[in-house]
Order: structure tokens, then sequence, then C-alpha cells
């Protein structure tokens, strides 16, 4: 197997739980490609390398720098990422979110960190030569493989907290797998996403 078409109905793709990001991920691969792969959840990382390892599933996932050191040594080969759907490319797929309750009570402390994780996003692609050794340092991996990961795996427009991308395809996606009875309204999605600029 070198790519996603390579695969068939023989064969299985991991998925972490239902409902996930990589659970949303594997059902666009399987219905942009036409895929006649078993999807199989196989949780965390550390489990669904185990799984391909030892021939449980076929295809596994990763979020790098998780997985990047047995594709190096050739254990592994990578046949897709989350980006080769046209359907995820424009999809927001993580958010960050918090309790309407504390957010009415402390919205200065959310403003803050929010401002603060911007500052991080913006200094993580200034081309300060610090910032590799910065991260590498806290994601536990070298310089180059920190560079590897960002910039391969993690572009500026990946991380940006000030825009959601397909909502509406969410939604579908959310009332088909049950957990909401119908597409949100106008009024609920201005409560849902409050970004403050």
């Amino acid at each position: 197997m070198k790519k996603l078409t390579d695969l068939t109905d023989r064969n299985t793709i991991a998925f972490s739980t239902r409902g996930s990001s990589t659970d949303s991920i594997v059902r666009a691969f399987i219905d942009e490609f036409k895929l006649q792969v078993k999807p199989m959840p196989t949780g965390n990382p550390s489990s669904t390398l185990t799984a391909v390892m030892t021939d449980q599933v076929d295809v596994g996932w990763a979020s790098p720098p998780f997985g990047l050191k047995e594709m190096d040594d050739g254990k592994t080969r990578l046949v897709a990422r989350a980006t080769d759907s046209a359907l995820v490319r424009g999809q927001t797929i993580r958010v960050i979110i918090a309790n309407t309750d504390a957010l009415a009570r402390r919205k200065d402390a959310f403003n803050r960190y929010m401002k603060a994780y911007r500052e991080t996003i913006a200094y993580m692609y200034s081309g300060d030569p610090q910032v590799m050794k910065d991260y590498g340092e806290f994601a536990g991996v070298s310089e180059a493989m920190a560079k590897r990961v960002r910039d391969d795996f993690f572009p500026p427009s990946l991380v940006n907290p000030d825009e959601i991308h397909g909502l509406d395809g969410l939604m579908a996606e959310a009332v088909t797998l049950k957990f909401i009875p119908a597409p949100l309204t106008k009024e609920q999605v201005a409560e849902l996403v409050q970004i403050v600029k």
C-alpha cells in the first residue's frame, strides 16, 4: 500500500473513536475516494501504532510528531494526510471551547487566554530561529523534527483560531452521528461560535 486508493475491501483503516476528528476523516476518505475498506476504532496513537505493527489494522492514524520516527525508520509509510480529502481541507477540525457559565463569569480571562494563544501562533511562524528550539523542547523532539512537524503538517491556516470553515457540513455530520437532533439555527450558531478579534 502506497496510497489510499490501493486499499480494497480486505483492508482495515483506523480511527480513534466514533465521532472523533479521525472518524470524520476516515468517513471522508471512504466517501470521496469510494473506498470499500472496513473502519476500525483503535483508540489513541500508541494503541493504533501497536495495532498497525502487529497487523491488527492495515492503515493507522497519528498526529505528528507521533509516528514520524517509524516512518523514517522504514517501519511504516505515509499513505494519506487528512488534508488529502477536499471535504476535510474545507472544514475546521479543531476548536477551543469554553463552558458557557465560565465564559460568562470569566470572559476577561478567556480573552487574555486567546490573546496569548494568538501570540503563540504568531511566534511559531515568525521565522525566529529560537522557535524550533522552543518547540522541539516542548514536544520532546529535535529541532529538525520540530521544523518538519510545523512545516509539513501544521500550516498556519490549520491552527488559526479565528475562523470556522465548513460548519454546515459539520452540522450535517453531527446529525448523522446523532450528536444533535437537527442543524443549529442561526441564533444557536451565533451563541456557539464567539470569536473575539
